[in-house]
């Protein structure tokens, strides 16, 4: 109950906000990541990579959490090893999200997705217009999501 508390609180108060700090952003990423620990399996492999050149690059918050969401979402399956393994990498103008996740997909109603998905890239429109690529690879086993935004120090 601790950790859901401190994640709505953070979550209340940092999203009000157009930009914050990377930094901040992970740490939101970070407890989120630790609640889902704690329902999975203890052999659910799980990584959570970051490389932060500069970890006050200001970022839209949670602009990255639909796409952290599905990788563990989506990876428990019921047979084969399932895993999610996420890393953002930030570097001068420039910060990268990218997940690998097994590929267990839930049953959508919709052809197109669900409404997470598509609220998220209205958000990346608006936000970041032409300055991010989104792109989505995946085969029977693995689903690899990579989202790159560019342009930062303009903000």
């Amino acid at each position: 109950m601790t950790q859901l508390s401190s994640l709505l609180r953070i979550t209340l108060y940092q999203t009000s906000d157009k930009y914050i700090p990377v930094k901040e952003d992970i740490e939101i990423l970070k407890k989120y990541a630790e609640l889902e620990k704690l329902r999975l399996d203890e052999n659910f492999d799980f990584r959570f990579d970051v490389d932060l050149e500069n970890p006050d690059c200001q970022i839209a918050p949670l602009i990255s959490m639909p796409l952290m969401e599905n990788s563990i979402k989506h990876s428990i399956g019921p047979h084969g090893k399932n895993f999610a393994h996420i890393s953002i990498r930030q570097q001068g103008d420039q910060i990268t999200f990218e997940a690998v996740n097994s590929n267990n997909p839930r049953k959508s109603k919709s052809a197109s997705g669900g409404l997470g998905l598509a609220t998220f890239i209205k958000r990346l429109e608006l936000t970041y217009m032409d300055k991010y690529e989104y792109t989505v690879e995946s085969d029977e086993k693995t689903y690899r999501c990579k989202l790159r935004i560019w342009g930062l120090s303009s903000l």
